[in-house]
């Protein structure tokens, strides 16, 4: 066999590596493997034939993982599968055979974790320095073998040497790493191939957990066997996942993990692996599940009495271990306050043996429907009993027999849904204590307790039964679940144990209620309060405006009911801001005086208003005084409270959503007096803006709009300036009292119809940059026209408002360009060399020099264009004439023009262009010209000295 493995190796090589034959190789390695891997080998040498079938595989992985890390990638030409040459699948088979040989040494107790002796009768362990070995001098043979202390090599001798030798292999450590490479050649070609190798990975997780396990790593092997389980969880794959939890338990174990552990047995004992896991096994698990939470220290090391858990570890009994099945709901839909309702509550334990827990505690969303039921041996199985305010019953659980409690309960006001959430079964740690659930004083002893806690929203996974064979229950045998298969419209899956029995029709069958609606029973009860038959409806519909004194009226209709002690209460949401009479939002009228409501902490009605009582069929009008502060959505929520002709108390709210709104809107913006056309397309377009330039005059052009949708009387409307002084030369027009006849008809200017707007100016020059500011506000003061408010004792109106509104912000801010005003240098010798006024007169063919100084008030770049325009051609003009400058930041610049007067005369001088092309706007207003009258050169009254 050593001559074959050379052979076969020599072979394999030059098909891989010469003759790029992948197909080749692979047969040669099964041809090589179909003569030897059978061959008949001796029990006790099972070992070192799995060895050498191993190394086989595991030679022919390295060869194939080499070629793909030198070429990238193998020929499939010829091959069944694309999988014959891929190195992770040599590597796993590799792996298998070293577990084999783990497993046949482990019989022979050749392995360091095993406690049966096997080098020698006597049970003493030999090891290599006791041996004298000569190599065979055949290759493969048998080496000549005799122990040190005796003469002759004998059959007894090898055998022992043999042994010796294999105890000192790691064989789980060798399985290990071929895993190891077995995954990781499987996850590259996951990657390079986008192809899911889920289960193979699973399964390659699971044998090397296991030899984790067998090697001593226990938080790797519980690490890696948990991901396995998951995956084969996911897939219902429940056989593999029962052995996994198997290998987890023994984990566990090893590990003292106490917590885990009962976790765990727990999974194992779960329905949904029963099949899976025998009887006699599953009985085995509840033993030692009971007794490591009742008494570690008796399962043996490594568990201690530190290792005990806590009073009041909880267990949540989910899908993944659902011991309990449990079924919850109410005998009734809903139900009225104070009425008594029963809960029903079914319970089925999953547990192989009889268990006793000591009390159930029922968890509600309502902490006052909390009940507690404890344990009882002497009462009957499904009987529950009250005494001294405590439940009481037989909690003696058998496998798979259903226990009915049907719990009384009292419905208790406060909430519109009474929900069950969770159900929490007390396991006691001494179970002697509890046998007869009271002590002589008939009271519960101190106790720990281990909490199974079960979520009613969680549906309970019932235990399938075995599959009958043929169409008893719709499954067809040996014929798969694709959609060809007879099963298919009649079952999910052929192995699904998360189906349940299907609800009969007299199961489901629910009343139906008068208005057709059916109220199906079930873990909830809807908890209603006696229904009031009175109405209340508004009657006014009108918009609230904002400061306006608004009556609302509503419609109180008893219709059946016959109404006693009437009493209703109105507040608002949101409500006042404060307890201001000026933020008050409710208020009584008495003798035509309006007082605001008294509050209460929270700012709303403190006072109910009684009324009159009414019999059925009859009606009462509520008025409501109210104001509005803000423009703003306000609800009304309206209660009224009664007694009916039987004395049972009533009552009901109403909630009224309002509209509150400005009656007036104000627009406005500032027009710039230099944004002109000189010679830049669209401005004089430019729509109003927020902002002015300091020094320059702006207009600010507003105009108030009517926005009530009704008719309002204007009886001034008055501006109000802001205090401030970043302005001067405030200048107003537009405002005034409109009328002060209110009874005239003839000025128009007093009604105010929906839509209706009034212009208004302010004149102003900035003084000083700042942020946004408002010039002041606009006083309006305006009435209704259908107002129904009474005027007061001496003969004021109530319902004349006075609104403030404020003009919109604006904002002043530097020139971003300065010019000094401009001068001339005359050209006689008394005005030359001095900057003097522009004079009255110039001479004829005389040159001037007119100066224009600029200055950059911003840190930019400017590029400014100068460009003096003579259109009446009466001056000769020298210098800069049509030019571009570029300003630095902060610069100031002085351009001079020479003037030329070509006539004599009044004259027009040039008109100049200064456009900042940076902003794309004018700096100069071509309606703003100066005239000058030029003299004759040889006038005699001139004198040029």
């Amino acid at each position: 066999m050593t001559m074959a493995e050379f052979v076969n190796f020599k072979l394999c090589y030059h098909l891989i590596f010469s003759s790029n034959n992948i197909k080749g190789a692979v047969d040669q390695l099964h041809r090589h493997m179909g003569v030897y891997a059978r061959a008949i080998i001796v029990a006790d040498r099972a070992y070192e034939h799995w060895e050498w079938v191993s190394r086989q595989y595991h030679v022919f992985a390295q060869l194939l993982a080499e070629a793909v890390s030198i070429r990238g990638s193998l020929s499939s030409s010829g091959l069944d599968s694309d999988v014959c040459k891929e190195p992770y699948l040599y590597y796993s088979i590799a792996a298998k055979y070293a577990m084999f040989r783990r497993k046949a040494a482990a019989k022979l107790g050749l392995t360091a974790n095993t406690t049966v002796s096997t080098a020698t009768p006597t049970g003493e362990t030999m090891s290599e320095r006791e041996f004298v070995v000569v190599p065979s001098v055949f290759v493969g043979g048998d080496p000549v073998v005799s122990e040190a202390n005796a003469q002759d090599p004998s059959i007894a001798s090898l055998v022992k040497y043999r042994h010796a030798m294999e105890k000192t292999v790691p064989h789980a450590k060798r399985s290990i790493v071929l895993l190891e490479h077995a995954i990781q050649h499987l996850t590259i070609y996951v990657a390079d191939h986008n192809a899911a190798r889920n289960r193979m990975k699973s399964r390659l997780l699971v044998h090397l957990g296991t030899e984790r396990l067998t090697s001593g790593e226990y938080e790797r092997s519980r690490a890696e066997l948990q991901k396995a389980k998951v995956t084969f969880a996911i897939e219902n794959c429940w056989a593999q996942t029962a052995q996994i939890l198997k290998q987890l338990l023994i984990c566990t174990f090893r590990q003292g993990d106490i917590a885990a552990y009962l976790d765990y047995s727990l999974q194992l004992l779960s329905p949904v692996v029963e099949e899976f896991v025998s009887a006699k096994e599953r009985g085995r698990i509840q033993d030692s599940f009971l007794t490591a939470w009742r008494n570690p220290t008796a399962l043996g090391a490594p568990f201690t009495e530190n290792s005990a858990l806590g009073n009041g570890y909880e267990l949540a009994l989910d899908r993944s271990r659902p011991i309990f099945a449990l079924t919850t709901q109410f005998d009734r839909a809903s139900a009225c306050v104070k009425e008594d309702v029963t809960l029903e509550l079914e319970l089925r334990s999953h547990f192989p043996s009889p268990l006793m827990v000591s009390k159930i505690e029922l968890v509600f969303n309502d902490d006052r429907y909390r009940t507690v039921i404890s344990h009882q041996s002497d009462l009957e199985s499904d009987s529950l009993t009250l005494i001294d305010g405590k439940f009481f019953a037989s909690l003696q659980f058998t496998h798979k027999v259903t226990k009915e409690l049907r719990v009384p309960l009292r419905v208790l006001d406060g909430r519109q849904m009474l929900s069950i959430q969770e159900v929490r079964l007390f396991l006691s740690r001494d179970h002697a204590a509890t046998a007869n659930g009271v002590d002589a004083n008939g009271t519960l002893p101190e106790e720990e307790f281990l909490i199974f806690s079960v979520l009613v929203e969680r549906a309970s996974v019932e235990q399938r039964e075995t599959p009958q064979p043929y169409l008893i229950n719709g499954r067809v045998p040996s014929m798969g679940n694709g959609s060809a298969s007879p099963s298919f419209s009649k079952r999910k899956s052929m192995f699904s144990l998360v189906e349940g029995n299907r609800l009969s029709q007299a199961e489901i069958a629910e009343p139906i209620q008068e208005d057709g609606t059916a109220h199906l029973r079930g873990s909830s009860l809807m908890i209603l309060q006696p229904r009031a038959k009175a109405t209340l409806s508004m009657l006014s519909r009108e918009p609230i405006l904002t400061g306006d004194y608004r009556e609302l009226a509503f419609n109180l209709a008893a219709n059946e009911d016959t109404l006693k002690n009437v009493t209703f209460r109105v507040v608002c949401e949101p409500p006042p801001a404060s307890m201001s009479p000026e933020d008050a939002f409710f208020f009584t009228q008495q003798a035509g005086v309006l007082t605001p409501m008294a509050l209460d902490a929270n700012f709303q009605p403190r006072d109910l208003i009684p009324i009159p009582n009414k019999d059925p069929n009859s009606e009462e009008t509520l008025r409501v005084i109210v104001r509005s502060t803000k423009a703003t959505p306000v609800t009304l929520v309206v209660s009224v409270a009664y007694t009916t002709k039987a004395g049972v108390p009533v009552g009901f709210d109403e909630r009224f959503e309002l509209v509150c709104h400005d009656a007036f809107d104000i627009q406005g913006g500032l027009i710039h007096d230099f944004i002109s056309g000189g010679g830049v397309s669209g401005a004089a377009q430019m729509p109003k803006g927020s902002y002015g330039c300091v020094g320059n005059s702006v207009t600010f052009q507003g105009s108030i709009t009517c926005t009530s949708g009704e008719s309002l009387c204007i009886l001034a409307l008055e501006f109000e300036p802001r205090e401030t002084n970043m302005i001067q030369d405030l200048a107003v027009s537009g405002f005034g009292s409109v009328s002060t006849d209110n009874s005239s008809n003839d000025d128009v200017c007093t009604i105010f119809n929906d839509g209706d707007s009034r212009c208004f100016c302010l004149r102003l020059v900035p003084k000083m940059a700042t942020t946004f500011i408002t010039l002041g506000c606009v006083k309006v003061i305006w009435r209704r026209e259908s107002s129904t408010i009474m005027k007061g004792p001496d003969g004021s109106r109530n319902d004349v408002v006075s609104t403030r509104l404020e003009i919109p912000m604006v904002s002043f801010v530097d020139a971003p360009l300065t010019f000094n005003s401009i001068i001339w240098s005359g050209g006689g010798g008394r005005l030359h060399g001095q900057f003097v006024e522009t004079p009255s007169f110039g001479v004829e063919g005389v040159v001037g020099y007119m100066d224009i100084r600029v200055r950059n008030n911003e840190a930019v770049f400017h590029s400014l264009r100068v460009k003096p325009v003579d259109a009446e051609g009466s001056f000769f003009i020298s210098g800069r004439t049509n030019t571009t400058e570029d300003l630095l930041p902060f610069d100031e610049q002085v351009f001079r023009l020479g003037l030329v007067p070509t006539k004599t005369g009044y004259l027009r001088l040039p008109r100049l262009e200064i456009v900042s092309l940076t902003y794309n706007l004018p700096f100069t207003n071509p309606d703003e010209r100066q005239e000058l009258f030029v003299l004759p050169r040889e006038c005699p009254n001139w004198d040029p000295k």
